[in-house]
């Protein structure tokens, strides 16, 4: 994480790629709370992709939003989170997708 002046930050990763991150009223960047949702959506995504593509199950869409409750006051700590997940796609039945969240998940 390198400063970058006023309330902006640049995060950079062991390969080298780049998101910048603020507060909103900077205007910039995500905000760090978005950020950790986007990584949390992602971190579950990439694993459902490789479970279902073990199971020879041909996804059409992999859509996950991340619902958060955060705390009112600084530092505004995480209460709830909450996954929704839509996979429909060739051969994905409810107890496939199920599973495969499930194994993400833990």
């Amino acid at each position: 994480m390198h400063w970058i002046g006023g309330q902006q930050f640049l995060g950079i990763d062991s390969t080298n790629h780049s998101v910048v991150l603020s507060p909103p009223d900077e205007g910039v960047g995500l905000k760090p709370s978005d950020l950790l949702m986007v990584a949390l959506g992602s971190c579950t995504a990439v694993d459902i992709v490789e479970i279902m593509d073990k199971k020879r199950i041909e996804l059409s869409i992999l859509e996950i939003k991340t619902e958060a409750v955060q705390a009112d006051n600084p530092p505004w700590s995480f209460r709830k989170i909450h996954l929704h997940y839509r996979l429909p796609g060739k051969g994905c039945n409810l107890e496939a997708a199920r599973l495969a969240i499930e194994l993400s998940e833990e």
